[in-house]
């Protein structure tokens, strides 16, 4: 993400670009006009995912796009029906559904996104608070979390897909 400067109060100016390795000529990679944040490419490369607010309006939601970057593709809102302010994406290692954290009206919650059609909410039992995410290559998942009357604790999960 290249930002206009290196103030705190101009991150809505943020813009995916990338990097000619050759020349180091940088290209915007999605035509929009700022408030991209958080990119990650696919585990093949072939696609990228980043987080924006809905419609491009600061005060929405955030949401979480995909495109492919070699084609300068236009990004697709993967996350609208979820309908649900977006924290956490991470790519599963088959390169088609992405891991998605949010909040669930009290609750923190996991979903699987596949790019196309509805997401699955991840049973995570009493949790009620995810955080510090972290997946494994084949899809295992590490988090932080906390139940009702009980400290924040480490928590795994095998591979959900």
């Amino acid at each position: 993400v290249k930002y206009e400067s290196a103030y705190s109060g101009d991150t809505d100016k943020g813009i995916l670009q990338i990097a000619d390795t050759a020349n180091g000529d940088l290209r915007p990679l999605t035509g929009r006009k700022g408030l991209e944040n958080t990119p990650i490419f696919s585990p093949n490369a072939a696609l990228m995912a980043f987080s924006a607010p809905r419609d491009n309006d600061p005060a929405n939601v955030s949401d979480v796009f995909v495109f492919t970057p070699e084609t300068n593709g236009s990004p697709k809102n993967i996350t609208r029906s979820l309908d649900r302010s977006i924290n956490t994406a991470l790519w599963m290692p088959d390169g088609k559904t992405l891991l998605i954290g949010g909040n669930d009206k009290t609750r923190g919650a996991l979903w699987l996104q596949p790019l196309e059609g509805q997401a699955r909410r991840l049973d995570l039992g009493e949790v009620r608070n995810v955080s510090s995410v972290s997946m494994s290559k084949n899809g295992e998942l590490a988090f932080t979390g906390s139940e009702a009357n009980r400290p924040t604790e480490l928590y795994f999960m095998a591979s959900p897909a």
